[in-house]
């Protein structure tokens, strides 16, 4: 997301986008009361023990927006390391 974030969210995959969301890819998620554009950074079978808030509170991905995802692992993985060291994690794959 074009925003200044230094850490990734968790959002739930809808019973119709399971199976279509890889690694890289870009959706449409909400954010507060805008909808934003994101990156599937990591995909989990169930929610991450270190949540620190009402899981019912956690919003659907909306919509994948390309068949094949934009970003590759070893790209993310830059982005990642980008992100450590001069930027925030969301400004790396629009820099």
């Amino acid at each position: 997301m074009p925003v200044p974030l230094r850490r990734s969210f968790t959002y739930r995959v809808p019973d119709e986008l399971r199976g279509t969301i890889a690694i890289g890819a870009r959706l449409k998620v909400p954010f507060g009361k805008r909808i934003m554009t994101g990156y599937a950074v990591k995909l989990h079978t169930d929610l991450p023990v270190d949540i620190e808030f009402d899981e019912s509170k956690i919003k659907h991905i909306l919509e994948v927006s390309d068949d094949e995802p934009l970003i590759t692992a070893e790209i993310l993985k830059l982005t990642q390391w980008t992100a450590e060291y001069y930027a925030t994690f969301s400004t790396g794959p629009n820099a």
